[in-house]
């Protein structure tokens, strides 16, 4: 475990000491506007070091993780996608600046695909503990 964690600090530090020039590789940048605060273009791409630190853990325990590994392995796509889904969106919006409308629409979107295969996020039943009553939801627990 100490050499993921020591891979994730030397990918995370060799992507921050290239921040620049990734930025400019991608053009992806917040250009300051009467409503910010800065007052340069500043990088937009910090999310990528959210998703690589993410994908060095999911190779980590897709290949090395023995504990549970036929639940793992279950749900390794949807773990590998769904985070990556949402960071294309990130990086969609950050480049072509997305209405929040589409975004919202795109995120849920997302989450109807992948929540099926989750069924620990999915509400399945509604207590109410003072009337004693349970309100089994079937199909529309999602």
């Amino acid at each position: 475990m100490i050499l993921i964690i020591l891979i994730v600090v030397v990918s995370n530090l060799l992507f921050l000491l290239n921040f620049d020039l990734i930025s400019k590789k991608l053009n992806i940048y917040d250009i300051p506007g009467s409503r910010k605060i800065h007052t340069k273009k500043i990088s937009r791409i910090g999310g990528f070091l959210l998703l690589s630190t993410h994908l060095i853990y999911y190779t980590y325990f897709y290949y090395f993780y023995d504990n549970d590994l036929d639940f793992y392995h279950n749900l390794s796509l949807n773990l590998f996608l769904l985070p990556i889904s949402f960071f294309l969106i990130g990086i969609f919006d950050d480049k072509y600046n997305l209405n929040a409308n589409l975004k919202l629409f795109s995120l849920g979107i997302i989450l109807l695909i992948f929540l099926p295969n989750f069924d620990d996020f999915i509400i399945k039943e509604i207590k109410v503990s003072f009337l004693d009553k349970k309100l089994l939801l079937n199909e529309y627990g999602l």
